[in-house]
């Protein structure tokens, strides 16, 4: 396993996880974690979890290498601040909805 940082070979206990024709996702997994801990770890993971943990360390592996300070932390920081932003947002929107309906309410009485 060490002896193949740059690309998933067909012996790989990866290779039913990363397809052979996505090699920079076994690059990007060999860049940022130490392979044959992964692989140790992906042994020990139940079968038909392992898709979702080959995937999660490919997410992780492609943040930190895009992000090398903030990884991961980064985009669900920024994912967060979008939600307050979007949750104000929608919070005013619903303020001037209510505002308009009492506006009609009142126009209905007279």
């Amino acid at each position: 396993m060490e002896s193949c940082e740059c690309k998933c070979t067909k012996e790989c206990v990866f290779v039913p996880y990363l397809p052979l024709n996505k090699p920079e996702k076994y690059a990007s997994l060999s860049k940022v974690f130490k392979m044959s801990k992964m692989a140790r770890l992906l042994k020990d993971i139940e079968p038909n979890q392992r898709q979702v943990y080959v995937d999660s360390i490919c997410f992780e592996a492609e943040a930190r290498l895009r992000d090398p300070v903030w990884g991961c932390v980064g985009i669900i920081r920024d994912l967060k601040l979008q939600l307050e932003i979007l949750k104000r947002e929608l919070k005013k929107k619903r303020m001037a909805l209510e505002e308009i309906q009492r506006s009609i309410i009142l126009r209905a009485r007279f």
